[in-house]
């Protein structure tokens, strides 16, 4: 019984992960055709939602730690193709931070992914957002 049970709470903090992360990347999708107020309400969910994750998983996971990373790929990736990047660059320094401080919990419990270690932590400075 209590097995089922932890398996029924892993299960739906799975479920809650997956939403939260696919909310993620209908923001940033709005976000991209210059909606600046989505864009700052995706920010706000999404650290929230990190520090949820903090909270919910020790440790946390490798499923979870690979919805990270494509988070930090997406944001790497589209970060040029946002409308109006210079505008919004404080904004894109605040989603970075957030990923920096997840970086920090998951160093702090020896859990850092090979994706994150082989970044520079200033890779998520100004200086590194592209210029449009």
């Amino acid at each position: 019984m209590k097995n089922q049970q932890v398996k029924d709470a892993y299960d739906m903090n799975r479920g809650l992960v997956q939403q939260a992360f696919n909310a993620f990347f209908d923001r940033a999708a709005c976000a991209m055709v210059a909606d600046f107020d989505l864009f700052q309400r995706y920010l706000s969910e999404f650290r929230a939602y990190i520090a949820e994750l903090e909270l919910a998983y020790d440790p946390v996971e490798q499923w979870s730690l690979g919805e990270l990373e494509k988070a930090v790929e997406f944001l790497q990736y589209n970060q040029q193709w946002i409308a109006g990047a210079e505008q919004i660059k404080a904004r894109l320094q605040q989603a970075f931070a957030i990923i920096v401080q997840h970086r920090v919990f998951l160093d702090g419990y020896g859990l850092l992914p090979d994706y994150l270690d082989v970044i520079p932590e200033n890779a998520f400075s100004g200086s590194a957002l592209p210029s449009v």
